[in-house]
């Protein structure tokens, strides 16, 4: 179980800093404001 814990507090290490990595890559582009759009969906 401990390992299925670290193994998921990894996978979401990754993911973040993968998301994060793709978002400063959008911003830089001409369209980079529809990141807004999928941040909040309501607006």
């Amino acid at each position: 179980m401990a390992a299925e814990s670290s193994l998921t507090a990894y996978l979401e290490q990754m993911f973040s800093k993968r998301f994060d990595a793709m978002q400063s890559m959008v911003e830089r582009l001409p369209g980079g404001s529809t990141i807004g759009a999928i941040k909040e969906p309501s607006a």
